[in-house]
């Protein structure tokens, strides 16, 4: 169970501040705790998330030290991402919500993004909405163990 001020990663909506758990009754009168969640890069929406719900991801922050670590191993989980650019299911990747997925999807996008740019064309709806997806999950929780912006965490990811 996570407690008031815990920072934890929250399905696709990304890095989280849990500023409390509440009692609720929805539905058939019954009445079941919930975190109240605070997105971190969207302060002015709150989640309430069901304590027990296993159907949406939950888990705290990496520490700064696996962050550092993830950081070490961008190189080679690029080059994964390359060398796999034709698979576009991303879907089984971001599901996991594990961090070198997360990587290598991200790489999958920037690589298309830069194609596409230099042929003065976009990339689908779907990479951008996957984009979307790993910057609240993936540069969000980077951002917030490092103490930087998601644009900050983009831009050294992508450069």
């Amino acid at each position: 169970m996570f407690h008031q001020g815990d920072r934890i990663l929250y399905g696709r909506t990304g890095v989280c501040t849990v500023e409390g758990v509440c009692e609720k009754t929805i539905g058939k009168n019954e009445t079941h705790q919930y975190y109240t969640l605070r997105p971190l890069f969207q302060s002015h929406n709150v989640i309430y998330a069901p304590v027990d719900s296993e159907k949406i991801f939950m888990r705290t922050l990496l520490s700064e030290g696996e962050v550092r670590a993830l950081i070490e191993r961008l190189p080679v989980l690029k080059e994964k991402a390359i060398a796999d650019l034709d698979n576009t299911d991303y879907s089984a990747g971001a599901e996991t919500h594990e961090p070198d997925e997360l990587v290598k999807i991200a790489y999958k996008i920037g690589y298309r993004r830069k194609e596409a740019h230099r042929l003065r064309k976009k990339i689908s709806f779907s990479d951008e909405k996957w984009l979307r997806m790993v910057e609240n999950v993936l540069f969000g929780e980077v951002a917030a163990v490092l103490g930087l912006e998601i644009p900050e965490v983009e831009k050294r990811w992508f450069s």
